[in-house]
């Protein structure tokens, strides 16, 4: 009996050392197994953030690009002070970069001014500049797009520098990838979100007026890649941040020819060492946007020889049936007219003539047009309604109105004792139009004369100085009710000053002239 016991305890232990062994192998393996899934979890987490970095670094690179339009100006999706070394006008000053959500609520703003006003020229300027805003959205969308077509298409900065966002993104990810994956292929689109996102446009604070749905009336600003329709027009936003930011990928749509597409969608097709099967990783970011700082310049209604009666409110300016006669309309080509030697006044090759009502209209919504988003639209239409400030001066029947715009957007009047633009000329490629007996009025005869210094913006059809107000001679110190001035101004380089105030706001964008 002990030899056959002595037997299963050898076979016992024999069978447990196998369990042991067994249980050894399967250890290892699932070690091995789980080391596997370990490491491929750090190289796809490595992958993932290698390819949101390259994301966020194109996002940074889409912001900087800009494009020169031939109504805007300068543009780019965000907004860029006048300080760049390659966006020069023709008298080698600076210009600032429109960013595209600033044209666009701009436009939604003076939609809002037109339908107050109520004429049909009124309207026809807002939705004229609507319309190019529209326009000037998709040829930035289209360079764009062209830029991230290819490692080998650049765009260009405000200061000249070459940009290729995908170059810059594809040497990121190969530089922060895992030894054991090569890049085999990396692409990028640009879209926008299924979802509202993020803009700094500011919404009027009249909620009613800006007709916004209920449910971004708690918002300050206007949200992107949704529509707000206004006056029957559709209305979109591109999306940006405070700083460039990751969005959901899974919330990414191509762009569809309504919405402004701001958001770029990298795909990097990777390979690991020893294998033949391609992976895929995907990442979206949203661009920056930056505070558009550039200071709104003035519009200078005068009556030399004191008003006509009819005249007791801005609003007649745009809406009395006397101002339906027609004003020939004449272009300063050649220089500065009369200070140029080589300048002459020629009829405007847009419009030869007008109306009195539209060509005043214009002028108007060509103020708002430049002070951009800094007016307050419900404080605009206030004013147009508002009887005329008036200034009583012994000496003199001079009856002057200066209109400006506070930092909050609200427009404030002044009637200086002076017509501080003592330089009555006409800046290159810029509006000039005088009418002898225009229109009558109590009798009388009333001559009307015109200088649009901001009719035509940029370096393609702007002139010389790129359609930006003209300097007075002398800085306008009752101004100091408008803003605080940040710089002083050397008299002999008027627009010396740092960033964010290039130009003070003692400019001329606009003159009107009643005079009997």
């Amino acid at each position: 009996m002990r030899p056959d016991k002595n037997r299963a305890g050898r076979r016992e232990r024999g069978n447990l050392y196998l369990l042991y062994i067994f249980l050894i192998a399967f250890l290892i393996m699932i070690f091995h197994q789980g080391a596997q899934l370990c490491l491929g979890s750090i190289n796809t987490f490595r992958t993932k953030v290698a390819l949101e970095a390259a994301a966020l670094d194109a996002a940074n690179d889409l912001s900087r690009i800009m494009i020169n339009d031939p109504y805007w100006g300068y543009v780019a999706l965000t907004d860029h002070a006048p300080v760049g070394a390659a966006t020069l006008a023709g008298d080698s000053e600076p210009l600032p970069v429109s960013g595209i959500n600033t044209l666009i609520g701009t436009a939604r703003h003076e939609l809002m001014v037109a339908k107050a006003i109520g004429t049909d020229e009124a309207l026809e300027c807002a939705r004229a500049d609507l319309e190019a805003a529209r326009k000037t959205a998709r040829d930035l969308e289209d360079h764009l797009r062209n830029i991230l077509s290819s490692p080998l298409e650049q765009g260009e900065d405000m200061d000249g520098n070459k940009i290729s966002p995908l170059k810059s993104a594809e040497a990121i990810l190969k530089k922060n990838l895992d030894d054991s994956l090569t890049l085999i292929d990396l692409s990028a689109d640009l879209g926008y979100l299924s979802r509202p996102s993020t803009t700094n446009s500011p919404m009027p604070a009249d909620r009613s007026l800006a007709e916004i749905d209920r449910s971004y009336e708690r918002s300050r600003y206007y949200p992107a890649f949704v529509d707000l329709p206004l006056a029957g027009e559709s209305f979109y936003f591109a999306g940006l941040g405070e700083q460039s930011s990751l969005v959901n990928e899974h919330q990414f749509r191509h762009g569809n020819g309504e919405q402004i597409c701001s958001i770029i969608r990298l795909k990097a097709r990777l390979r690991e060492s020893g294998k033949d099967k391609d992976q895929e990783a995907r990442a979206c970011a949203q661009p920056f946007y930056q505070q558009d700082r550039t200071k709104p310049a003035l519009f200078c209604l005068s009556f030399p020889g004191g008003k006509p009666a009819s005249f007791d409110r801005l609003r007649d300016l745009f809406t009395e049936r006397s101002l339906l006669n027609k004003i020939c309309l004449n272009t300063a080509t050649g220089g500065d007219y009369p200070v140029d030697v080589e300048a002459k006044l020629e009829v405007d090759k847009d419009k030869a003539e007008s109306t009195l009502r539209y060509v005043s209209t214009r002028a108007y919504f060509d103020w708002l047009r430049q002070a951009r988003m800094h007016f307050a639209p419900d404080q605009v239409i206030a004013d147009v309604d508002r009887k005329l400030a008036y200034r009583k001066d012994t000496n003199s029947r001079l009856y002057v109105l200066l209109y400006g715009f506070s930092d909050d957007g609200a427009v404030k009047v002044l009637t200086p004792s002076k017509v501080p633009f003592r330089r009555q000329s006409t800046q290159e490629n810029q509006l000039y139009a005088i009418s002898f007996g225009a229109f009558s009025d109590s009798g009388m005869n009333w001559t009307f004369k015109l200088r649009n210094q901001v009719r035509r913006l940029g370096t393609i059809h702007g002139g010389k100085h790129a359609g930006q107000a003209m300097p007075s001679i002398d800085y306008i110190d009752e101004l100091k009710t408008l803003s605080v001035r940040e710089a002083s101004v050397d008299k002999d380089n008027r627009f010396a000053s740092r960033a964010g105030s290039r130009y003070d706001q003692s400019r001329l964008a606009v003159e009107i002239e009643i005079s009997s």
